[in-house]
């Protein structure tokens, strides 16, 4: 008779451990998206702040390592930003 109960105890052994860690993949996966949107804002912030501040930096950088830049990143990535941005409100906008 014992023999009949340990597969269902080992299966739902497994099940609950399995349940665990999908949940602590989810929760580090959302911490993670946290912490990319943290550092995403913490490098716009100061990248707009070098820029105002200390604009040589920029040209420097751009003159040293050509297209493979700091500067050049920056810039791309913001002119996607931007054009990601208005592509999401244009599109809450007409609301489809």
């Amino acid at each position: 008779m014992a023999d009949f109960l340990i597969l269902p105890l080992i299966l739902m052994a497994v099940g609950v451990l399995t349940l665990i860690l999908w949940r602590l993949i989810v929760l580090a996966s959302g911490l993670f998206l946290i912490g990319l949107a943290c550092a995403t804002f913490f490098t716009e912030v100061y990248g707009f702040y070098l820029l105002f501040t200390e604009p040589e930096l920029y040209t420097a950088d751009l003159a040293q390592n050509g297209f493979f830049s700091f500067t050049t990143f920056f810039i791309l990535f913001n002119l996607a930003l931007f054009v990601l941005i208005g592509w999401a409100g244009y599109k809450w906008k007409r609301g489809c």
